[in-house]
């Protein structure tokens, strides 16, 4: 007999990047203070040995009221990822080819919503608001399996943005982001132009998007802070976490405002 579907995922990290799950419990909860509130439900516990541990609440899963004889309290929703929406088979291609110009995932992206999703300009602006605050907080890890879509009876949804780590904090980390922001496929040589060239790839006007631009450019520093010291009661070291996010985005934060500005 197979085991139950969960609710939770329960993440320990890696030595190879140290205090990751506090990284991404922090960026987490950063992004549903920025306006993406239905991004996943993150906290932080202490295990027995003292280790630090994210659990994270799962999309592609729903608990059963009632428990019909045989059939398990939680069950599993359809989803899918956008390798798999795309028919993109190998696990390396997740990550935009180093070669590809720029006419890359964020464009097969948005025509796929366009073709596929029951909310088209909302998921398109989704996606967009998304890959804004992936590049100010440093998530390089922004690759396709990280985008994922829940199919409903006769409709099809973008899922909440989840796995928001600021990379670029770790040096053993590639600089190269998942999907291409623009022409640009390192974090470090994104320019305000690039920012353009996304709202036209995925088919929205620039006026909106400077004006996302601006208000998370003001407000990710912030709202670090406040997400830091929401969990400060299980790990009183986690406002110095922030603090190193926040000394990881200055360049990129003048990025986005000189977009949000018509620079």
């Amino acid at each position: 007999m197979g085991l139950e579907p969960t609710t939770h995922i329960l993440k320990a990290g890696s030595s190879s990047f140290p205090n990751q799950m506090l990284n991404e419990a922090i960026c987490m909860r950063c992004a549903r203070a920025c306006g993406f509130d239905d991004a996943a439900e993150t906290s932080l516990v202490v295990a027995d040995n003292n280790k630090v541990l994210l659990v994270s609440k799962r999309f592609d899963r729903a608990e059963t009221r009632e428990r019909p004889a045989g059939l398990p309290g939680v069950m599993r929703l359809h989803q899918a990822d956008f390798c798999q929406l795309m028919g993109i088979s190998v696990d390396g291609l997740k990550y935009t080819p180093s070669d590809e110009l720029v006419d890359g995932y964020n464009t097969s992206l948005a025509a796929t919503i366009s073709r596929e999703s029951s909310e088209r300009y909302g998921d398109r602006s989704y996606v967009f608001d998304a890959q804004v605050f992936n590049y100010l907080v440093g998530n390089c890890d922004n690759h396709l399996k990280n985008l994922s879509v829940l199919h409903g009876p006769e409709t099809l949804r973008l899922l909440p943005a989840y796995d928001i780590v600021c990379t670029t904090f770790f040096e053993r980390f590639t600089r190269s982001m998942g999907r291409r922001l623009g022409g640009a496929r390192s974090i470090d040589r994104v320019s305000p132009n690039d920012f353009g060239i996304l709202s036209k790839e995925i088919g929205l006007g620039a006026r909106r998007m400077r004006r996302i631009c601006s208000e998370l450019a003001e407000a990710v520093p912030d709202a670090l802070m406040w997400a830091a010291e929401r969990d400060a009661g299980v790990l009183e070291t986690l406002p110095y976490s922030a603090e190193d996010v926040i000394d990881n985005m200055p360049s990129r934060r003048m990025v986005v405002a000189a977009f949000a500005r018509g620079a």
